[in-house]
C-alpha cells in the first residue's frame, strides 16, 4: 500500500477499525497528499522539503511511536519537532487550523468513528505543542529580543 500524493486507494477498505501500520500508511500518504494539493499548506512544506518519500516514512514511523508505541522515530539532525516547527515563522493558527482540518478529514475517511476521534485528539495534543509559536508570538518576541 504505497500511496502517492495524487494517487486513490481502495474505499472498499475504508473506514476501518483497526489501527495498525498499513493504516498508518494510509493515513500518511493521504494526508500529505492533500497537504500537497493545499493553496495554504502546500507553499509551507514544499520549500522544506526536499525528499517527499523520505518525508512519509519519518510520519509513518513518527505516527507507529504516538498511536502503537513503536519505538523507531528519532528527531531528526535539525532538532525535534516542536523546536522545526517554531522556527518557521510564517506559521500562523490558520494554519495549524488547517492542518487539523485536512487531518481529520482523513481520519474520518479511514477510521470508524471512535478511532478517529483518538487519533484526533493524539494530533491536537501535539499540535498544541507544534503551534506555541504561532499561538502565543508575545511570549515568544520577548523570548526571541
Amino acid at each position: 500500500m504505497n500511496f502517492e500524493h495524487n494517487q486513490e486507494y481502495s474505499s472498499g477498505d475504508w473506514p476501518t477499525s483497526v489501527i495498525d501500520e498499513s493504516s498508518i500508511e494510509a493515513m500518511v500518504h493521504r494526508f500529505y497528499g492533500l497537504i500537497r494539493e493545499d493553496g495554504e499548506l502546500a507553499p509551507i512544506f514544499e520549500s522544506r522539503i526536499e525528499d517527499w518519500p523520505h518525508h512519509l516514512e519519518r510520519m509513518q514511523r513518527f505516527w507507529g511511536a504516538v498511536l502503537l508505541g513503536h519505538a523507531g522515530f528519532n528527531p531528526s539532525p535539525k532538532g525535534p519537532p516542536p523546536t522545526l516547527h517554531w522556527a518557521i515563522e510564517e506559521l500562523t493558527v490558520a494554519h495549524f487550523d488547517r492542518w487539523f482540518e485536512l487531518f481529520d478529514e482523513v481520519t474520518r475517511e479511514l477510521f470508524v468513528e471512535e478511532r478517529a476521534r483518538e487519533i484526533q485528539a493524539r494530533a491536537r495534543r501535539i499540535g498544541q505543542v507544534l503551534s506555541t509559536r504561532a499561538r502565543e508570538p508575545e511570549r515568544w518576541s520577548r523570548r526571541l529580543a
